[in-house]
């Protein structure tokens, strides 16, 4: 009995030239990863003690998904992006007593 129906990859088109085909992302992994950079960049220009907290559990919440642990990594992601809504907001209230500070002794007025 000779096989001969087509191979299930062949009415696929072929990767370009010179390109590797990239396996599919799990979305768990994309929002992990999307948490780090917002922690990251929270750390670094809004509020450093807070933004510390959230790098933290956003690599917890990194490395509970490579295990596969999903409970443990969605509630490290949740408050993850807490620290990271409160270094933003504290971040910014900061900046505005600051520049209310600057303003009230003068360091903004003309000549």
């Amino acid at each position: 009995m000779s096989n001969d129906a087509p191979a299930p990859d062949a009415d696929l088109p072929a990767p370009p030239a010179g390109r590797r085909e990239r396996a599919p992302r799990d979305p768990a992994t994309m929002l992990g990863v999307g948490v780090l950079w917002w922690s990251v960049v929270t750390m670094a220009l809004c509020f450093l003690p807070l933004g510390v907290f959230a790098v933290v559990y956003s690599l917890r919440a990194v490395a509970a998904m490579g295990r596969g642990d999903l409970d443990r990594a969605d509630r490290c992601w949740r408050v993850a992006r807490r620290w990271v809504i409160w270094a933003i907001v504290v971040g910014l209230a900061v900046d505005l007593l600051i520049m209310a500070v600057l303003m009230l002794l003068g360091a903004f007025a003309g000549s």
